[in-house]
């Protein structure tokens, strides 16, 4: 019962607003967890 993989650009993954922090797991397995994090600062 194979799927075919799913492929979608990071950015296109999570929300965000400036000088925040955001995380979202993208792969939940009992073998392990991937997950992208996002961080926001100013620029100046």
């Amino acid at each position: 019962m194979s799927s075919e993989p799913k492929v979608s650009p990071l950015a296109n993954l999570v929300n965000y607003q400036d000088e925040s922090v955001v995380s979202k797991s993208l792969i939940k397995k009992e073998t392990g967890t991937v997950t992208l994090l996002l961080l926001m600062r100013d620029k100046s």
